[in-house]
């Protein structure tokens, strides 16, 4: 069937109506394909291909959360750092299920392995969608609504807070620009159970960047995790600020590539890092500091061998500041309590 304008093709496989039960149209072979197509296209060399950081999907499929891996960590391997936002079908409202090891469960996805580069998103959201006022909308608790509040994933609302937010910045954290790209939320999913913090502890050790609403600052992510549960690799504010501090080394380094390697053109690599790093130390501005300190080893990793070969090596390691993601407060209160300043 043509539409009327002969400008697209209607296709049942991709075009079709709702699928019973679920917010989504039936996923089937010929909407994964165009998805891996996708993806595929993603992979380009050329902008604006290049300059993605980070993949969502509006379809939640398996195949498709793990075309999203597959393609990410290849780009990555060949320097186009990437990072995918996932979560399950809307209609998955268990702990025990997206705590499982099989897909949707966060230890499922890409195949039961785990990655750094995959975020997991769970539970999802309601927001209100004018447009959708007077139709009729599945919702996901197995009722239906026409009042235009509908159920969201939270990989995609997680996936536009990182294009806000600066990569060394946790997504767990409150406040700006958290609120600003979290407004539209007004609640948990239908049929979300009631969590509590022993259930968020739980989540976080099993990879889950999990919504919680809290009573005071509003939608916010508990924790800023990943789904790899590797020591040093937990964090999505890590990932993120490797990817962007050796992005911004290989794009200065590249004025540099198949010249002569003159010891002043070495110095310049070295003092082109160390640039980099002192913006990022700001030390005139301690406020604006984005990591703690930086060192730069131009020494260790050459070698005659490899100088023959043309290979300049430069070693640097970049601490970071760390997040405050425990705050104590303890008090005493009562009439006995000694208010003299101890020194």
């Amino acid at each position: 069937t043509a539409h009327p304008t002969g400008a697209l093709i209607f296709d049942n496989q991709v075009h079709g109506a709702l699928g019973s039960g679920t917010n989504y149209p039936n996923t089937n072979a010929t909407l994964r394909a165009r998805y891996l197509d996708a993806l595929n296209a993603l992979a380009a060399e050329e902008e604006p291909s290049n300059i993605v950081n980070v993949v969502v999907c509006a379809r939640k499929d398996g195949l498709i959360r793990s075309y999203m891996r597959q393609h990410c960590l290849a780009q990555a391997a060949v320097g186009l750092t990437r990072n995918y936002c996932i979560s399950p079908d809307l209609d998955q409202l268990t702990m025990a299920t997206v705590i499982g090891s099989a897909d949707p469960g966060a230890g499922g996805v890409g195949g039961a392995i785990r990655d750094e580069r995959g975020w997991y998103f769970w539970p999802g959201c309601r927001t209100f969608i004018p447009e959708l006022v007077g139709v009729s909308i599945n919702c996901t608790d197995g009722t239906t609504t026409t009042d235009g509040i509908i159920d969201v994933p939270m990989d995609e609302w997680a996936a536009a807070l990182m294009t806000e937010l600066q990569p060394e910045l946790n997504p767990g954290q409150a406040g700006a620009p958290v609120d600003l790209a979290f407004a539209p939320i007004i609640g948990y999913q239908r049929g979300t159970p009631k969590l509590k913090m022993a259930d968020y502890i739980i989540l976080k050790q099993y990879g889950i960047a999990a919504l919680r609403m809290d009573k005071d600052v509003g939608p916010i992510i508990q924790s800023g995790v990943t789904t790899s549960l590797v020591s040093g690799r937990t964090n999505i504010n890590r990932r993120r600020m490797a990817d962007y501090i050796q992005d911004s080394i290989a794009a200065r380094y590249n004025l540099f590539v198949k010249k002569l390697g003159t010891r002043d053109r070495k110095d310049a690599i070295v003092s082109e890092t160390d640039a980099f790093g002192a913006d990022l130390v700001s030390r005139n501005n301690p406020a604006a500091a984005r990591i703690d300190s930086y060192v730069i080893d131009d020494k260790t990793g050459n070698t005659p061998s490899l100088e023959a070969r043309g290979i300049f090596t430069v070693i640097s390691r970049w601490r970071m500041l760390g997040t405050l993601d425990v705050l104590v407060a303890q008090t005493d209160v009562s009439p006995t309590a000694i208010t003299t300043t101890i020194l």
